[in-house]
């Protein structure tokens, strides 16, 4: 047997998906002679704002996701997603593809004692499965005796008015630290990519550590809303500059993510950030 660490990987997203986002939705204020070089992000901002999210349906992004059996229960649940699953009815792990081992992923915070016994029940249903299939017992049939902690892969694809709510619900500290860590990769993808999708989910408690954004209200005399409502501010500033020719073209979604993750990395160096920062370097996630 053998251990592996969860990973997220994007594999896919509408291309320009701000763009086409944008284009869906000016159809509905016959506004197109509005569109610019950089009307994308604001327009989209306000369709946020205004509820109108049923246009963030018109793009899409898809994760290829490694996590165990039990997380993969929790996140096909999201009905509104598709999926596509590694099948252990049609999967035979004694073949020579796999490597001759069955892949386990490690629960997060056990003890010592608690490890060794996981470890010992993983090797024991790896020798048990082979067994089974060595006296013609089908995957199907064998896979019964193998543990939650089964190493699963799947993709996953929604659009993106699904995955603000898949985030909101998901980063949550109620949820379990392996869908934390998958919703926290999911989170950190759109942060760099197309931040304006995740501009409003001020779940940043469960995301960046309640002790670091408390450090960040204390350190900028401020409350987590009046951060958000600073980076908006500098949004207006930027829009100003631009008009005037004073600075290159720049839209919510790099002065957004660039200036609160400047400060949220800042207050991490101040040894504070205990949640994010364990999840992240815990060696049960890599």
């Amino acid at each position: 047997m053998k251990t592996v660490k969860p990973s997220v990987k994007n594999i896919y997203a509408t291309p320009d998906a701000m763009r086409a986002i944008e284009r869906a939705g000016r159809v509905c204020y016959r506004s197109d002679g509005k569109t610019t070089r950089h009307s994308a992000a604001p327009f989209v901002k306000r369709l946020i704002e205004n509820g109108h999210e049923s246009i963030l349906e018109h793009a899409t992004a898809s994760f290829r996701v490694v996590t165990d059996r039990g997380v993969s229960h929790e996140i096909v649940r999201h009905r509104l997603s598709s999926f596509a699953q590694e099948s252990t009815r049609f999967c035979n792990y004694t073949k020579k593809k796999f490597g001759g081992n069955i892949l386990f992923i490690k629960p997060a915070g056990l003890t010592p004692q608690q490890e060794d016994d996981w470890l010992a029940f993983c090797e024991r249903s790896e020798r048990l499965y082979f067994n089974w299939i060595s006296q013609g017992a089908s995957p199907q049939q064998a896979r019964h005796i193998l543990p939650i902690s089964l190493k699963t892969e799947l993709v996953w694809t929604a659009n993106f008015r699904e995955w603000r709510t898949i985030l909101k619900q998901r980063l949550s500290t109620a949820a379990h630290p392996h869908m934390q860590f998958v919703a926290g990769k999911i989170y950190d993808w759109f942060l760099k990519k197309y931040p304006i999708m995740v501009f409003d989910i001020v779940n940043l408690d469960a995301y960046y550590g309640k002790e670091k954004m408390l450090l960040l209200s204390k350190n900028h005399k401020t409350s987590k809303k009046e951060l958000w409502q600073l980076a908006f501010a500098k949004e207006e500033e930027v829009r100003i500059n631009v008009a005037k020719n004073k600075t290159t073209p720049t839209t919510l979604l790099h002065v957004l993510a660039k200036d609160l993750m400047e400060k949220v990395q800042k207050a991490a160096l101040c040894a504070i950030g205990k949640r994010r920062k364990k999840v992240e370097q815990n060696e049960d996630f890599g």
